[in-house]
């Protein structure tokens, strides 16, 4: 050892030539963090600090393996590798889990829905579709379901397809309308 100099290894971000080699050295592990090669394996990290988010499931990872990931989360269906259909999402589901009052108020909502938007559906049989029409069609579409009215959730939606497309078919329009306009008729 020289005079004046502390024994130990260099360290290169000290700046004053040499560190004793204790305060270099990492704590050990315990044993349930250590890798399977011990000490050297990986290093499990703590969460995320206070105002930053978990990383979401399935972030980053590969398709297969994000559906493994899926699979493993309660509440996922076994079958995801089946995209659902317009038949899927249309289909009636009896609300059993909602009380009488609320089944009564979503029906109040809808016949509402229909008074409101419908007579603005039915101006396309006269003129041009006006700037809210998609709109109209899409939410008596998505409403249509709700209240267990399947075959007008669907030729609402086929309407919102065609109003959507580049050049509207008019004869197609006014068919479709007028469909959806008998289809509704009971809730006006």
């Amino acid at each position: 050892m020289r005079a004046g100099r502390p024994e130990g290894r260099h360290h290169p971000r000290a700046g004053h030539g040499r560190l004793p080699a204790r305060d270099l050295e990492r704590p050990p592990l315990p044993a349930g963090l250590r890798g399977r090669h011990g000490a050297g394996g990986a290093r499990h990290l703590p969460g995320p600090g206070p105002g930053r988010a978990a990383p979401r499931a399935g972030r980053g990872l590969p398709a297969d393996r994000l559906r493994v990931a899926l699979l493993k989360r309660p509440g996922i269906r076994a079958d995801t590798s089946r995209v659902p259909d317009a038949q899927d999402v249309t289909s009636p589901r009896p609300p059993r889990t909602l009380p009488p009052e609320a089944i009564a108020g979503l029906r109040e909502a809808f016949a509402g829905e229909v008074a409101s938007r419908l007579p603005r559906l039915q101006e396309l049989l006269d003129g041009a579709p006006g700037p809210d029409s998609v709109r109209d069609a899409h939410a008596l579409g998505s409403s249509a379901v709700v209240v267990g009215e399947p075959d007008a959730s669907r030729t609402a939606r086929a309407l919102e397809a065609e109003l959507g497309a580049d050049v509207p078919d008019r004869e197609r329009l006014a068919v479709l309308v007028r469909t959806l306009t008998d289809q509704l008729q009971g809730w006006t």
